[in-house]
Parts: structure tokens; C-alpha cells; sequence
């Protein structure tokens, strides 16, 4: 798209949503070439919703089913209550997931995949003993 013209991205995020949000500029130019703007970055979420209200803009449904990202579902980022949440409610989705981490785990030399963002390496020997630890003290 590029070799057309200029590009502007515009990304619906919000720095109040997280850190890693805040820590965002308003208006940037991309590693490829475009620029990225976030025009609701500095909306709170009452002025976000007031603006949905004031525009006749009915919310996307999974909000009222207790999701707090919405954009993807579920979300990479999301806590454990909504995934819990998700499972619940969206049993396949969960599954679909489950099936993509043995596809993707059967093609890597780790053998070893999660759709999450895993804060240790689950093939880490130490990782699994602390773990065995951790449930020996359990019992």
C-alpha cells in the first residue's frame, strides 16, 4: 500500500486500557512506513461509552457477557476471570485453541506451543521441577 501513497493506521487503543498502552505515543511514524495514529487515546471510558451512547452505537454484545477486550477472543492479553469466562460460555473456542497449540507444537523442535504468552519456558527443566515442588507442598 505504500508504493501508493501514504498509509495512516488508526488504532482504537486507549492509555488508560494498560501500561504498556500509556506508554504509546499519540502519533507515530511505523517501522514500515506508515504512520499510526490513536485518536481515542486519551478518551476515558465513560467518554467512549457517552460517545457510543450520543452516536446511537450499540456496544459489541460481548461486553455485556463480561469480556474486557474485545477486539480478539479471546484476547492474548486478557486475565484469567474472562478466559475462566470464555470457557465457560465458549466452550469450542477454547478447544479451537487447544488444537492450534498441538498443531503448532508438533511442527516446532521445543514440541511445545501456547497461544498465551507463557511468563517461563514450559520446557525448562527447572521450570517443571519448581512446579513438581510447588504441588509436592500442596498435598
Amino acid at each position: 500500500m505504500l508504493k501508493a501513497g501514504p498509509v495512516l493506521q488508526w488504532l482504537g487503543i486507549r492509555a488508560d486500557e494498560s501500561a504498556n498502552h500509556a506508554n504509546q505515543p499519540r502519533f507515530n511514524r511505523h517501522e514500515s512506513g506508515s504512520m499510526v495514529w490513536r485518536p481515542i487515546f486519551d478518551w476515558s471510558v465513560e467518554l467512549l461509552w457517552a460517545q457510543h451512547r450520543k452516536h446511537g452505537i450499540a456496544p459489541n454484545p460481548l461486553y455485556a457477557l463480561g469480556m474486557g477486550r474485545v477486539g480478539c477472543m479471546p484476547c492474548i492479553n486478557c486475565r484469567k476471570s474472562e478466559l475462566r469466562n470464555i470457557a465457560d460460555l465458549f466452550p469450542d473456542h477454547i478447544d479451537r485453541i487447544r488444537q492450534w497449540e498441538k498443531i503448532v507444537a508438533s511442527a516446532n523442535k521445543r514440541r511445545s506451543a501456547t497461544f498465551f504468552p507463557a511468563v517461563t519456558d514450559p520446557t525448562d527443566v527447572d521450570w517443571q521441577l519448581c512446579n513438581q515442588d510447588l504441588a509436592a507442598t500442596r498435598l
